[in-house]
């Protein structure tokens, strides 16, 4: 028994230790098939992101507080004006609130060598999350203290993107979920082997399992695969492209019947990202040399993603689906928290365009600009 627990304790160092990263991308598939007919499934099933993005040009040096404050007023400022078709119906009034933090997102982007799922308008990322910039820092540096650890890391795939020329976009969203204080990371870190948590949750994507049961991502990625690609029975997945954003996020509530999860009352849900692109090296066994080339200048991308909140807007498509008695009224509330999405996002837009930010509506994803960025001259 000794012998056999020591003759895997050699492979398991050997495999996560001898390879690079790349190596050890190549050695695991991701079955089609056996995702899609899986019994059980394990994550959060695909639903729909709703949003308006906008592009700004920020002043060299500016201080982010500027900005956050004055999207924050601008907020506050509108919520105030008789404007808005939802809350009349609930003789309710929006209100704002902001999250006192700045997270910061690693969103690390798979496909395969030859842009199967890009070409099949999908993307899947493995997103690591820290509440504040210097846990992140931290740990990027090789500290894995308590302290340093993510809060959350979650795979995410997105299928079936639909844009509009006014940055509007639709997108559908599976996610599979991992807290800090759950396995694995806690177990990771409480072990001390914190250091293995970036290729445990690389193969974790790439075989689209996490204890024995597909994940709802891998399984949407599948789908999407077979639908256009019928004849491809497996797909190898390597990480490519590193996106580094830090998120400033305010709320927009209402108090409604729809509400549910951690905030029932979010209706819209207003984020600031700043954002940098990377490609990925795997000749080094540091998390903090994975970052290889800059796609695109030094300075921060900005842009403001104003989104329909899914708890609220997927509670509302259930009803409509599933009460015809009621499903009229539950139409015109859709229609009416619809057109405050339009409003809204027009409210910020000239605001901020007076603010001399120059505002631009943006119709693609934070991937597909640093993509861009890179094939530019």
């Amino acid at each position: 028994m000794r012998r056999i627990f020591l003759i895997a304790s050699i492979g398991f160092i050997l495999f996560f230790g001898s390879y690079s990263y790349y190596d050890r991308m190549l050695r695991t598939t991701l079955i089609i098939d056996e995702a899609l007919n899986a019994k059980e499934e394990i994550g959060t099933p695909s639903r729909v992101e709703k949003e308006y993005k906008v592009s700004l040009v920020v002043p060299e040096n500016e201080r982010p507080q500027i900005l956050n404050t004055l999207l924050y007023k601008i907020l506050n400022t509108i919520v105030e004006a008789n404007i808005w078709s939802a809350p009349p119906f609930f003789n309710q009034k929006y209100f704002v609130t902001s999250s006192e933090d700045t997270f910061i997102f690693r969103d690390i982007y798979f496909d395969t060598n030859d842009c199967l799922l890009d070409m099949h308008n999908s993307l899947l990322r493995l997103r690591w999350r820290w509440d504040d910039d210097h846990s992140y820092k931290q740990y990027i540096k090789g500290s894995y203290s308590p302290s340093s650890r993510p809060t959350r890391v979650e795979i995410q795939s997105k299928i079936g993107r639909q844009e509009a020329a006014d940055g509007f976009s639709i997108v559908y969203e599976a996610r599979m979920e991992f807290s800090k204080n759950a396995y694995p990371i806690k177990k990771f870190f409480d072990e001390g082997q914190a250091h293995l948590l970036l290729p445990y949750f690389f193969e974790t994507v790439k075989v689209g399992m996490f204890e024995k049961k597909f994940h709802t991502p891998a399984r949407s990625i599948s789908s999407q695969i077979k639908k256009y690609s019928a004849t491809t029975s497996a797909i190898q997945l390597v990480p490519q492209i590193v996106i580094v954003a830090k998120r400033h996020r305010y709320h927009l509530n209402l108090i409604t019947p729809f509400g549910s999860g951690p905030n029932p009352n979010n209706a819209f849900i207003i984020t600031i990202d700043r954002y940098t692109g990377h490609k990925l090296q795997f000749n080094s066994r540091n998390e903090k040399d994975l970052f290889s080339q800059s796609l695109q200048p030094k300075k921060e991308l900005v842009e403001i993603e104003i989104e329909f909140e899914r708890n609220t807007s997927t509670k509302i498509e259930q009803e409509i689906n599933s009460n015809q008695t009621t499903s009229n009224k539950i139409e015109k509330i859709q229609k009416k928290f619809k057109k405050d999405h339009e409003t809204l996002t027009q409210q910020i837009f000239r605001a901020l365009d007076s603010a001399g930010y120059q505002p631009n509506p943006k119709n693609v994803s934070k991937l597909r600009t640093i993509k861009n960025l890179s094939l530019a001259p």
